[in-house]
């Protein structure tokens, strides 16, 4: 079909028909989790876009290029979301060009590049309209110990709740900065809200696994046993399209107590994220790695844990990610004073 869509291009017969066929199919594919599908058939679209000199069909199909190499774990996809942020501007969409410098602006979040994340976040929420909370400025907030500015965005996301049911997106988000930050204030709130963020939702594999990654992230913060056990077993069916949060999947096996499955995610999760050159997902995927190790207390374990812990210092000290940094600390500490006990232990 693609070559078929590309010859019916050339030949001049339909050239924009076959063009809005092959970037409606990269999203397609790209909403149904198929990645490697989407990259081929955006590829196709956007070189066709670019024979015909149709701009804006050129930054659809860069869109879901560059999203499809996200997922896949390809380094390359901040490079082509940049793209698709030059395309929208020079296409003065301001719709568009707010979902995408908001989908770039995650990716350079991903690479700790908080500079040039805080510049497109900002830019996405001003595009969407004064007042709007900032999800991006939250997380950056959070990662680089600004607590004022954290608090800051999450009053922003309560003041434009509907009654009925919150933005997953913001819940989600206010889930993983209480997960990380361990803030009481920040905790307390996503305990509210969580009721009328659970309820049914489409049949979209998209929403629903923002669903079961918000409730996933809440029952780890909230330390709910029960309804981890749950999720876990209703993960067969939900495809989650993102090996990112298959890191949520091992922080909820923990919550359940499954130490083992837990681990075994994190560790071809780590794997993922350092090739993909995603270190700020990397280091907090080590993090809690570790604690997971410390947890299940196995022979062998705890060495594990220290070797993770103080190559996870080092490295988010030269990221400028301070959380991250400062958890990591407190984790290894505690690893020191316990082998410091288990010493004096040993010698009476």
């Amino acid at each position: 079909m693609l070559t078929r869509a590309r010859n019916i291009a050339r030949k001049n017969e339909e050239p924009t028909l076959a063009l809005r066929t092959l970037t409606t199919w990269s999203w397609v594919a790209y909403f149904a989790h198929r990645y490697e599908e989407a990259r081929e058939v955006g590829e196709h679209a956007r070189a066709l876009a670019q024979e015909l000199g149709d701009l804006r069909a050129e930054a659809y199909a860069l869109g879901s290029f560059a999203r499809s190499l996200d997922r896949m774990g390809d380094s390359r996809s901040h490079e082509y979301y940049e793209k698709t942020v030059e395309t929208c501007e020079k296409l003065r969409d301001r719709r568009h060009l707010a979902i995408t410098s908001r989908a770039a602006g995650e990716a350079a979040f991903k690479r700790a590049d908080f500079t040039r994340a805080r510049e497109l976040f900002t830019r996405s929420a001003n595009l969407r309209g004064a007042g709007r909370p900032n999800f991006g400025s939250m997380a950056i907030a959070s990662e680089t110990g600004d607590v004022d500015e954290m608090h800051e965005q999450a009053e922003r996301f309560l003041s434009v709740l509907h009654e009925d049911k919150p933005h997953l997106v913001g819940l989600g988000s206010m889930c993983v900065n209480a997960l990380k930050s361990n803030d009481p204030w920040l905790r307390d709130i996503v305990k509210s809200l969580a009721p009328r963020g659970m309820g049914e939702t489409s049949a979209a594999a998209e929403e629903q696994a923002a669903v079961w990654e918000a409730r996933a992230l809440l029952c780890a913060v909230t330390h709910d046993k029960k309804t981890a056990s749950e999720l876990c077993a209703s993960r067969m069916d939900i495809d989650l399209g993102d090996v990112g949060r298959e890191s949520q999947m091992a922080v909820l096996a923990r919550t359940a107590g499954l130490f083992d499955k837990a681990i075994g995610i994190f560790e071809k999760v780590q794997n993922f994220l350092h090739r993909a050159q995603q270190p700020l997902l990397e280091y907090w995927n080590a993090f809690w790695w570790a604690e997971t190790l410390l947890e299940r207390g196995a022979p062998g374990d705890a060495e594990r844990a220290q070797v993770l812990i103080e190559e996870t210092i080092t490295a988010a000290r030269e990221c400028g990610m301070v959380l991250v940094e400062t958890r990591s600390r407190k984790l290894l500490e505690s690893i020191y004073t316990k082998a410091g006990d288990e010493s004096k232990q040993s010698r009476r």
